[in-house]
């Protein structure tokens, strides 16, 4: 069953020429005084386990305030969603 190891926030993520996870700007805390926030861009790294082949399953994404509002985008205007996957199974 497909599970989700770690995640990370950072300001990018990608992958290099020798096929190894690169994060520029890691936080370990997203300090946010206001809602709106103007931001050019936010990544969100997550290391999926356990998943078989053919398997597939979905993904969503809010924020949660401080006060413990949660927050989902209704439409993409200002907000874009790029899923780009790297997938390495390992076969015993």
């Amino acid at each position: 069953m497909i599970r989700i190891d770690w995640v990370q926030l950072c300001e990018m993520a990608f992958f290099d020429d020798r096929d190894r996870l690169c994060m520029i700007g890691i936080m370990n805390r997203f300090p946010a005084p206001a809602l709106p926030i103007a931001m050019r861009q936010l990544m969100i790294v997550v290391r999926i386990a356990d998943a078989q082949s053919g398997e597939s399953f979905a993904i969503g994404v809010s924020f949660v305030t401080p006060r413990g509002v949660s927050m989902t985008p209704k439409d993409s205007d200002g907000f874009e969603i790029a899923v780009s996957v790297r997938i390495h199974l390992h076969h015993t």
